[in-house]
Order: C-alpha cells, then structure tokens, then sequence
C-alpha cells in the first residue's frame, strides 16, 4: 500500500495519521489511521525555563552546600589543631564550643584589632569570616561587571569610609551596637534596588591579615606564617571554572568552536552581512558585492563603531553609498525591517578601542594578534590574576588597562565554527567578493576535510527506519562524550528541550507507523511556530498573544456598535478593513478606487475577500495574503488581486 504520513508536531503533542494513496501517489484515496501523542515540553509552566535549567540550579544549591560544609568541618579540624579552637571529643571540648558560640562574633572581629585576644576568641573570629567569605567574581560574571551588585559593593566601600571602619566586622559591630541589620539584604524589592551591603571576598581577606598582623605580636609561636597560609587557603580558595564545552565546528568536525568574541569570527560575520546587502532601483537589483570600494568601506564602519551599542545603522550606510554616487533616493536594504534598523559591528573592536583598555592601538594589531589577546582573557584555565600578569608582559599594558580589559563584557557564547573554519571562510568572502554560502562550496571544493553542510546528509539509500536525529545533524549540535553505549551520551543533542523531545517523539511515532505499514510513499510534517523557541521566544510570543487578545476586544467592541456579531469572518472583515487606510474616510477597495463604509462591510453581497496571491498558489491563508475589496456590482464573484490589478489598473 502506497501511503502518506502525516504529522502535525507542536511543543507538547504530536498528531499524525496514515493516508492510503492512489498508484500515482498523488491524490489520497482514504484515511487508514490517525491519533495523537502528548508528551511533556521539557520546560516549567509558569517561567518556561527548562527543566534541566531548575535540576541544575537545586543541584548547584546542594554542592554548594557540600562544600561549605566539608570546608566548615577541615577548618574547624586545622584550627583545633593550631590550639585556636577546643577539639570535639570530651564534655569539657563541648562546653567550651558551647562557650565560644554565644560570644557575639562581630565583637571579636572588632575587638582582635585593638586588643589581645585569648587563642579560642581569636579561632572564633576567623570561624565567623568563614560562614559567609564574601562574593568573589570571575571575568565571565556580567553581574558583578555592572549593575546591582557592582554599584552595591561600590557603595558599601564608601561607606566603610564614612565610618572609618578599618575592617568589614568593624564596620558591623558599629551597627550592631546601632541596632541596624548586618546581614545583606536589598533596600527594596525590585531588581534595580541595592543591597544595604555587599562584601567581596577580597574585603574578608583583608580582614582576615588585619586580624593575624594584630594578634601575631601576642602569639608568635602559634600565629605563624604557615599557619596564616593554611587557614587563608581553606577559607578563601575558589574552585577553578571547568572549561566550557564549546562543540565541533560545523565544516570542520575534527575542530572545537570559537567564541563569538574572537576577532576572527566578529570580521567573518561582519563579511557575511555586508557581502549579502542588496538594494532594487526602479530598474534593477543592485550588490553591495557590485561595487568592491563600497564594500570595504561599509566594513571599515563596522570594525570602528562608533555608536555605544557598537552598530552601524542602515541609515549611516545608505547616506555613505550616496556620497560615493553608487546609490541614490530613497532605497531600502534586503536585510532591513521594521525591528532591525543596522548592522552588528565588532562588538569586540568596540570595547577594546576605548580609552583604558586597549586603545586605539587595537586597530593597529594584526587579527592573528587580537585573536591571542581574546583568547588569554576567555582561557578558563588562568585565574584573574594571571590573565591580568599575561596581558600586562605579553602585550604591554598598564596594571589598570589589563584589569579593565580582564573584566570587559565580552560578547558571550560560542559560534558554530572553529576559528580555522573562520579564518578560510574570511580569505574567501574577502578576496573571491562572494556570499558565504558561495565561500562555503568554494573551501569545500580546495579542502578535502572541509564539510559542506548544504549538501545533503545521507547517501540517498533509503533507511528501514527513523535514526536518532543527532546523527543525522552532527556538527549542528553539542556533540556527547563519545564513549557511551547511549545514542544519545554518545553523539549528543540540541540544547533545547523541547526540540529535543519532540524530535525524538517523532522519531518513535514514525517507526511504530513503519512497523505496523511498512515504509511510507511521503511525509508531510507541519510544526508548530512555538516548538524551536527558548524561553525569551515564548514569552515574546505570549506577549503577541496577549496583544492579539486587546485587539480581538476591541474589534469586537466595534462589532457590537455596528449591531454585528462578534466572530472570526467578521473581525477579519474589520482588520482588513482598518488597514486600508487609517483614516476611515480614506478606505478604497484597491481595484476600483471606490469608498467601502463600514455599513457595507460586512455585507457579503457588495464587499468580498480576496487572496493577494491565489491560494492554489501560495497556500497561504493568514490575513496576511488577504485584502477586503468592493464588488463591481451585487453577487459579483472573487477575482484575485493579480487579475483585478490588470482588469481594472485605474483602480491603482
């Protein structure tokens, strides 16, 4: 039996039936089966955050707790050892912890600085600055470069100024006695309030060398530099990130993914764009490729933005192709629409010309140069200060520019190709003047292991049955570890969940069908708009839903004025109708010229909609193909808009 699989896939369900068709295999002959499968979108309902996003958040939550535990528990073992603090063992251990615990500890941290301290009180103090060892950030935390917590630990260092208060504890114990809260709450609810206080690691370790240095004079023979050095390490060492798994590239699979930030990939983008620029004159289609000074010239601008955002406007970039008489008039850009008004420039290049970073040496670097000097700042593997030591010896800067350009916000995330991929697809689009799809079959073909993705991925042998589709996208996806009997641990999967379920709900509903029919004649697979969008997409869909819903009610309003029944013919009636003009005294049908008032809207006999372009044609039966227009006389029949434009142009 010849037959067709239909499949109608959104975020949390999948419909599918099996259609017998004639010998032909064109025309269906009967409905054989059909159902649905609802599954589970990967995601929490109300934040449409995945699942995977809160699992690893509680996950987080419980080994950070490990370890502050397991750090408690060594630190507590090695001052015990230092004598600083009674060991647990006997009854008299216990009721000296139970002694010390009701010491205020803020008192001690203030106290330790003025005056001695007995061993145990001291060992108290630094057990405190261990409960909470302050914020530290690493280069790649956006939220400690700017915003709340930045502005928060800014303002608790004025005010430790205000109060002349040597140390952070001095600071707390001055309001304690004051009765003022000492713990790290935000003045308010809303996300832009500050925190009353917001303490960095660094303030507790300085802390920490005030309290020996005090104390040191009293207890030379216990208060040791070693033992400063091994209790400064339990408290204040910071695990090293783990390196990030970037991926294979796309074209070249043996190779890891760059970051978005690296020079190399910033310029290939830049080419990308800007060699696809186009623009229609009233007698032809013109390429930015057409004319290779404008081009260079285009990309210059997005090297050196000049905007704070780093952009280059579509405005800024036609008023330059007019100075150079390529182009004139009023024109508009292929890529240009209502919501993207430029380009993307080198958002790297934009930070790192500034004043304070690099400079406007930046520039005068090679891009192999820029390439090394982004890639010591993204190396996960270097602490802050070696990233700062490396900078400073290897490319020649001061102490505070290095630190600024440690701590610039990068554009975050990896590409989907490797640098090397970059850099070959770059020399292309560059010096062959073609679009990067061209660049791609021109690498392709001089470089046997370069991958052209546009290709197909099978050999054209038909299958017995649906594989798991990361092997049929590998190098689109975040490859798996590789040595475990599971498929999917083995190749590796899309990062969106939903996508991810659902294509392996596809998968399995197909082979059953195959299973039971055998393999089909085709597939037809609609997809839901909602299924590939993360959790931004959703919410900016739920937003367009919601902007939908008001105008429903507002049209159905009008409806009820004109003694009309709200329904769907009837809204899109008075859709189309205000988009004929917004004045309503200025609406025409669009062949003839003549008025349509709203009295004779919704009134079948005089006013018809039309396709734009036929639907045998396009298929296409949103309102957006379809226009309202006036009958030439009473019962007319349709006639779609190419017809109607050439019967009656004096309409237009």
């Amino acid at each position: 039996m010849k037959y067709r699989i239909g499949l109608d896939v959104g975020a949390n369900s999948l419909g599918w039936s099996v259609v017998e068709l004639d010998e032909t295999g064109k025309q269906p002959v009967e409905l054989v089966d059909a159902g649905a499968r609802i599954f589970t979108d990967g995601r929490v309902e109300k934040s449409n955050a995945t699942l995977k996003a809160d699992r690893r958040a509680a996950r987080s939550a419980r080994r950070r707790r490990d370890r502050y535990k397991q750090r408690r528990t060594f630190l507590l073992e090695e001052l015990a050892d230092l004598g600083l603090f009674p060991y647990d063992e006997t009854q008299s251990d216990k009721a000296r912890r139970a002694a010390l615990q009701k010491k205020d500890p803020l008192q001690l941290r203030s106290d330790a600085l003025e005056r001695k301290l007995p061993l145990f009180d001291i060992g108290r103090a630094v057990f405190h600055l261990n409960q909470r060892r302050g914020f530290k950030s690493n280069r790649k935390d956006a939220e400690s470069r700017d915003g709340v917590v930045k502005d928060s630990i800014g303002a608790l260092q004025q005010k430790l100024e205000e109060a002349e208060a040597p140390t952070l504890g001095a600071f707390l114990w001055k309001r304690r006695k004051r009765r003022l809260p000492t713990r790290t709450r935000r003045h308010g609810k809303k996300k832009s309030d500050l925190y009353e206080f917001y303490p960095t690691r660094a303030l507790l370790e300085r802390e920490f060398d005030a309290i020996w240095k005090a104390q040191k004079p009293y207890y030379p023979t216990v208060l040791t530099d070693e033992a400063h050095q091994r209790l400064h390490d339990v408290i204040f060492t910071q695990r090293p990130l783990k390196p990030a798994v970037l991926g294979k590239c796309v074209y070249l699979t043996d190779h890891d993914r760059t970051y978005r930030a690296m020079p190399t990939f910033q310029r290939y983008r830049i080419y990308q764009e800007i060699n696809n620029l186009e623009w229609a004159t009233s007698t032809e289609q013109r390429r930015v490729l057409d004319y290779p000074e404008a081009r260079d010239r285009l990309i210059e601008m997005a090297e050196r933005p000049t905007t704070k955002k780093g952009n280059v406007t579509f405005g800024k970039m036609k008023k330059e192709l007019q100075r150079m008489e390529i182009a004139e008039g009023d024109f508009q850009f292929n890529l240009e629409t209502a919501k993207r008004k430029g380009l993307d420039g080198n958002s790297t290049s934009n930070l790192m010309q500034r004043e304070g970073l690099v400079g406007p040496d930046w520039h005068a670097w090679s891009l192999e140069k820029q390439d090394d000097f982004i890639a010591v700042i993204l190396d996960d593997e270097l602490s802050d200060e070696e990233v700062k030591g490396e900078l400073v010896r290897k490319y020649g800067l001061t102490e505070d520019a290095a630190a600024a350009c440690t701590e610039a916000p990068l554009l975050d995330g990896a590409a989907q190709l490797s640098l090397k991929a970059a850099k070959l697809l770059l020399a292309k689009m560059r010096d062959g003047s073609c679009i990067q799809s061209d660049a791609v079959q021109a690498v392709a073909r001089e470089h046997p292991q370069f991958r052209n993705p546009f290709t197909r991925a099978g050999d054209g042998a038909l299958l017995d049955e649906l594989p798991y589709y990361g092997e049929v996208v590998r190098g689109h996806i975040i490859p798996g570890k590789g040595d475990e009997e599971h498929v999917q641990n083995r190749v590796g999967m899309v990062t969106n969940p939903t996508v991810h379920i659902a294509m392996n709900q596809i998968r399995h509903v197909v082979n059953e069908i195959i299973g039971s029919y055998g393999r089909p004649y085709s597939i037809a697979i609609e997809l839901g708009r909602e299924l590939p969008v993360g959790a931004e997409g959703r919410k900016e869909l739920d937003r367009q839903q919601a902007e939908n819903q008001e105008t429903n009610a507002r049209l159905d309003g009008l409806l009820r004025e004109q003694k009309q029944t709200p329904n769907r013919d009837n809204r899109l009636r008075l859709r189309l109708w205000e988009e004929l003009a917004s004045d309503p005294l200025g609406r025409r049908c669009p062949y003839s010229g003549k008025p349509i008032n709203i009295t004779d809207l919704f009134n079948g006999q005089y006013v018809h909609i039309d396709h734009l372009i036929p639907f045998s044609v396009s298929l296409d039966d949103t309102p957006a193909n379809k226009i309202v227009y006036r009958a030439s006389q009473p019962g007319q029949g349709e006639s779609h808009a190419f017809r109607g434009i050439r019967e009656q142009p004096g309409g237009l």
